[in-house]
């Protein structure tokens, strides 16, 4: 699982159904009390854009993701909404995000969705 939290530039370990299964269930029973709507719904997403497809973490434009440009579906998130929800997931140690001017790296931390 270590491998899994890092954003270094090994490959990306493969990701089982049963881990996927694990994180989606994580989320929805155990820690939905923890997180307001949007946090909930972005953090779906992060789940989804990441370890939905066997991935560890994802990058893409702030942009795209806002303005649901295909292959992202639609937050329903304000702009603001949008990087408020992202720094309070952070703070709460819920994802780790590294980012530059024009797009971010989005991952969620595995420790604290299983804890």
């Amino acid at each position: 699982m270590n491998k899994l939290v890092s954003l270094d530039k090994r490959p990306e370990p493969s990701i089982s159904l049963e881990q996927k299964l694990i994180a989606y269930q994580a989320l929805s029973r155990y820690r939905r009390s923890d997180l307001t709507p949007s946090e909930i719904s972005l953090l779906f997403y992060i789940i989804d854009r990441s370890i939905g497809y066997g991935k560890a973490h994802f990058r893409a434009s702030t942009k795209n993701i806002i303005e649901n440009k295909e292959p992202y579906c639609h937050l329903g998130l304000s702009k603001s909404t949008f990087f408020r929800t992202l720094k309070s997931l952070e703070e709460k140690e819920a994802i780790i995000r590294k980012g530059d001017r024009y797009a971010i790296t989005l991952k969620p931390n595995l420790r604290w969705l299983l804890a």
